[in-house]
């Protein structure tokens, strides 16, 4: 595991797991910290983890910019494709087992061409994307559409909502959480089990096309009013998918070739934060990656934003709630050119929850 301090850090300070948040057990201990960026190598099983401070090298308490929590482990990942194909049976459903295991027996049930069914667009749905249900495994379609302010893509006979800004510029997540749960039936009336919204990203530059989705350009406010939508929609059965991870927030680049240059705590206290909030709070069905380049690569496959531990739900000082699912691609933003739809479903994203306490005073 590692920290990453800011000017204010601990000389002497313990790293401390515990599985109820209450008894707490020191896995490490040093009383030589010299702050700046800090590695340790621990071993623990345990669902919460905290940095416990006994002596401060300033008088400014402590902060901490990176908590990072690494896993090891000899469990092999899960598999699917190599099984003999479902045959209607299928007890992973109504089924009270842990999720993770009901996704291996659907992996290890499922042949090659159920796979390959479950990972893409289907390419003929009256929906804006579907993927095909899978009835030998129980699996229903998914079919999505947009969007952000209601039911979108020409549907008829539904309700054209308020746009994000205007919904921001309540200040009310109650109001929007009613919002939402209008809209969520509404989806659900149209066969829709997956609405591709909100959309969370800030207003960084106003000549951006798709300001008008947005909740304005404070990330404290878009994570409020996202979180409140989010819980409004999956009220009525039907999944959000939170969009556009991340830093996809503008039509032009300064430096070329679409590539941004973020620092990485811009990067999480700006472009992440509302979709931290809105996982935290809300635990969104799905999120969508962007179509941005952050450091040169593209934020589906670059480590500073696809490996952040706000998408993954894993390693920072707050509670992350689990996602079903994890990661939608929309046409080519892997760079295939391919406009199919590809959906990445998975078991619970979660790992250890993390908590700060600081011996002798009232801050954490």
């Amino acid at each position: 595991m590692g920290i990453s301090w800011e000017a204010a850090y601990a000389t002497a300070f313990q790293i401390q797991v515990s599985n109820d948040n209450a008894t707490w057990t020191t896995i490490y201990s040093t009383i030589t910290g010299a702050g700046g960026n800090e590695t340790f190598t621990v071993s623990a099983t345990d669902r919460y983890i905290r940095m416990y401070g006994t002596v401060r090298a300033t008088q400014s308490g402590y902060s901490i910019f990176e908590f990072d929590v690494y896993g090891l482990t000899t469990t092999a990942p899960l598999t699917g494709g190599n099984g003999n194909g479902g045959n209607g049976t299928c007890p992973w459903v109504g089924s009270t087992a842990p999720v993770a295991q009901r996704v291996r027996q659907v992996l290890t049930t499922m042949d090659q061409s159920e796979e390959f069914t479950l990972l893409s667009g289907d390419g003929g749905s009256s929906y804006i994307g579907q993927v095909a249900a899978i009835p030998n495994l129980c699996i229903p379609a998914i079919n999505m559409e947009d969007g952000p302010n209601g039911v979108g893509d020409g549907t008829g006979g539904v309700t054209a909502f308020p746009d994000g800004e205007n919904a921001a510029a309540t200040w009310d997540p109650s109001l929007i959480q009613q919002e939402g749960a209008a809209m969520g039936a509404e989806f659900a009336g149209k066969g829709v089990n997956v609405s591709l919204g909100p959309t969370t990203n800030l207003v960084r530059d106003p000549r951006w096309g798709r300001t008008y989705e947005t909740y304005g350009e404070d990330p404290y406010l878009a994570g409020q009013v996202t979180s409140a939508e989010v819980e409004g929609l999956q009220s009525q059965g039907v999944m959000a998918m939170v969009k556009h991870v991340a830093a996809y927030d503008q039509e032009q680049y300064p430096n070329g070739n679409n590539d941004e240059t973020i620092s990485q705590q811009a990067l999480e206290e700006l472009y992440l934060a509302p979709f931290q909030a809105a996982i935290d709070q809300a635990a969104p069905a799905s999120v969508v990656w962007g179509a941005s380049v952050v450091w040169g690569a593209s934020v589906v496959w670059g480590a500073n934003v696809s490996g952040s531990s706000v998408v993954w739900g894993a390693s920072l000082p707050w509670n992350s709630s689990a996602m079903s699912a994890f990661s939608v691609v929309w046409g080519s933003s892997t760079g295939t050119g391919t406009q199919a739809t590809s959906v990445v479903w998975g078991a619970s994203v979660s790992s250890a929850d993390a908590a700060f306490s600081d011996a002798g005073d009232d801050e954490q």
